[in-house]
């Protein structure tokens, strides 16, 4: 789906609460969520958003490649 983001190498301290928080400046968000180990509930480091437009998809990859998300380089693939 063109609206979905893939944001890999999350800090292992990041939560899906965060991801909404980086990412609610460019539009609606529908999902924002990190995966976890169903074993162990920790993270996988790495994550989803899911916007309602391509816009906000868009202005969001441009914006955030290699952003920092609590103390971490992120990267953004769509």
């Amino acid at each position: 789906d063109p609206c979905n983001l893939f944001i890999k190498d999350l800090g292992p301290k990041v939560m899906s609460g965060d991801l909404f928080q980086a990412f609610r400046q460019f539009g609606t968000i529908v999902l924002a969520w990190v995966m976890k180990n169903v074993a162990t509930g920790k993270s996988k480091q790495f994550g989803f958003v899911s916007f309602t437009t391509d816009e906000a998809t868009s202005k969001a990859l441009v914006t955030m490649e290699g952003a920092t998300i609590r103390d971490n380089l992120s990267r953004i693939v769509v």
